[in-house]
């Protein structure tokens, strides 16, 4: 089977470290299943949530139950196969003209990473707002 530009893309990057969520064909050493659906109104991050300095992957749903934006992480200490958090957020509902990123915002850290503390920050950005760029921040 021939490979797309983007797994080519995450083999490069990631070696040995790629994901699937919800894999609909056969998972190939190194891929891993997540809990975390592939489709709607989801984004993805990849953040330092449970203060176990292990990077966990954070599925951002812009649309859930809850009638706001919701926050769900995948613990990498599990191989990304438990659940570590699953909340909504102080923000309504968003739809594809928001942005999201994890990051310590009042102490970043390298590559955004937060590896002790309270956990990161959800920052969340309107880039289609009626008169200026929006940011939101988001703390746990």
């Amino acid at each position: 089977m021939k490979k797309t530009p983007s797994q080519r893309r995450a083999r490069r990057i990631f070696p040995g470290f790629l994901f699937a969520a919800n894999s609909r064909g056969p998972c190939r050493p190194g891929c891993r299943g997540t809990p975390l659906p592939s489709a709607g109104s989801w984004e993805y991050e990849l953040a330092e949530v449970t203060g176990d300095a292990t990077v966990d992957l954070v599925g951002i749903l812009r649309s859930g139950g809850s009638n706001s934006t919701e926050v769900h992480a995948v613990s990498g200490a599990s191989g990304f196969t438990t659940f570590v958090l699953q909340a909504g957020t102080a923000l309504h509902t968003t739809n594809a003209d928001w942005t999201f990123e994890m990051v310590r915002w009042d102490d970043p850290s390298l590559f955004g990473f937060e590896l002790l503390g309270n956990g990161p920050d959800l920052v969340a950005i309107n880039r289609n707002a009626p008169l200026a760029v929006e940011v939101h921040i988001l703390s746990p």
